[in-house]
């Protein structure tokens, strides 16, 4: 055998970083935020919980969802919603998600399905506020920061600091 008829191929593991970093709000006029390794990515001023799919190897903003879950006259509605889009993700997704204003007031069921994500909401009141990341499949990767009172939530919110890594094999 020759050496031009000798292929070599290699796996490399590609470990990544990515730095997720949120404010909420328990005041209407003020925005939640979340930035991703550094740059802002999305301004939250609606009322509910705002969820991020985000990529964790590339630390990238896939898609955006806001769930009114706030206002007691559309309930169930924004609940079932997020329900059934918790339950379309696939394994190993990740999520980053904020509260603005209040989420609490009409999230009924969905309180279960973050559960299952390792969110556990049970202490949280009322324009308590929220944020969290999250991976399905993998509750204990979870990291939550709750502020349960509105009282509390007013004067220091939830916000979240946290570097999360992706993997993946990369062929060379």
């Amino acid at each position: 055998m020759r050496n031009a008829d000798v292929f070599l191929m290699c796996d490399m593991l590609s470990v990544t970083g990515c730095r997720v970093q949120t404010t909420t709000s328990a005041i209407r006029h003020i925005d939640a935020t979340v930035k991703l390794n550094g740059e802002f990515v999305r301004r939250v001023s609606n009322w509910g919980v705002t969820i991020l799919l985000i990529n964790l190897i590339d630390c990238e903003k896939q898609d955006t969802r806001t769930f009114n879950t706030h206002n007691p006259h559309t309930a169930p509605g924004p609940a079932t919603a997020l329900i059934n889009y918790l339950q379309g993700l696939k394994i190993g997704d990740a999520l980053v998600a904020v509260s603005m204003y209040d989420m609490m007031r009409s999230l009924g069921d969905a309180k279960n399905a973050l559960k299952q994500w390792g969110v556990d909401l049970s202490h949280v009141e009322y324009k308590g506020t929220v944020t969290f990341v999250a991976q399905k499949g993998f509750p204990d990767r979870t990291r939550l920061v709750t502020v349960p009172t509105e009282e509390a939530s007013v004067i220091a919110p939830a916000s979240l600091d946290v570097t999360v890594s992706g993997m993946h094999i990369v062929a060379i």
